[in-house]
């Protein structure tokens, strides 16, 4: 899921309103079909929040099996605007976040992590950021040397 599924979420509240106006119209004429529907509502709602409660996420994984790693370190310097899950599991981890935009500026930060992106990764040339671990694709947990 990109930064834009949220799009169509002011649309929900309008097509869960069509749905229940057609239930309750078709339960006034057939009036078993209120009870299938109730059921079916229920059952659908009960699957969906045991398919949540089960479902790790990559993300929540990957920092879980890092905790120790990202322990040690006083700071999480972070480049540029990274995705917003990827934003809150860092803030997570409870450490001072700074905000820089240009990777040069990561080098005042010597000793601490950095969570870049992969392109600013492979434009990195210097030696001076060490990948520790890669979040999903698309982002790093490097150190700063």
């Amino acid at each position: 899921m990109n930064q834009h599924g949220w799009y169509l979420a002011p649309a929900w509240g309008f097509v869960v309103f069509i749905m229940v106006k057609g239930i309750v119209r078709i339960g006034r004429w057939w009036r078993p079909f209120l009870y299938i529907a109730g059921i079916c509502a229920a059952a659908l709602s009960v699957r969906h929040v045991l398919y949540l409660y089960t479902l790790p996420s990559g993300i929540h994984q990957q920092m879980k099996q890092h905790a120790q790693v990202l322990r040690g370190y006083e700071k999480i310097i972070y480049l540029g605007v990274p995705y917003q899950h990827v934003f809150l599991y860092t803030m997570w981890q409870q450490k001072p976040m700074v905000r820089i935009d240009e990777l040069e500026s990561a080098y005042q930060y010597p000793g601490q992590l950095l969570l870049l992106d992969k392109k600013a990764l492979e434009n990195e040339t210097s030696g001076r950021i060490v990948p520790i671990f890669s979040i999903e694709e698309d982002y790093y947990i490097a150190k700063i040397k």
